[in-house]
């Protein structure tokens, strides 16, 4: 072999070393790009569950708000008819007292 042919096998492995250095830069760039997206699906999920969990509480909150105001309502509402009979035995027993005066 001459010179020539030395040189061009060289260039040739050369060229081909360079070669499989390009595809292994791009299969790492691919496997990180691939993990990034991953990781973001990832980020993107817990923040969903987050909020799920977050409505889900504000949820219950709310609800329970409601219940406690239910209760409130009632107790107001059974203190209004407690008070609303007393009146009328109030007012039964002026008239009883009125009717007294009159027959004395």
């Amino acid at each position: 072999c001459d010179y020539a042919e030395q040189r061009q096998l060289v260039l040739d492995r050369i060229s081909r070393w360079q070669d499989d250095q390009a595809k292994k830069a791009a299969a790492k760039a691919e496997v990180e790009k691939r993990e990034e997206r991953e990781q973001q699906a990832r980020l993107e999920r817990q923040e969903k569950k987050k909020l799920a969990r977050a409505e889900g509480e504000q949820q219950a909150f709310l609800a329970k708000q409601a219940r406690e105001m239910e209760k409130e309502n009632k107790k107001k509402a059974a203190a209004a008819a407690a008070a609303g009979e007393a009146m009328e035995v109030g007012d039964g027993e002026q008239d009883a007292v009125v009717k007294k005066l009159k027959n004395n």
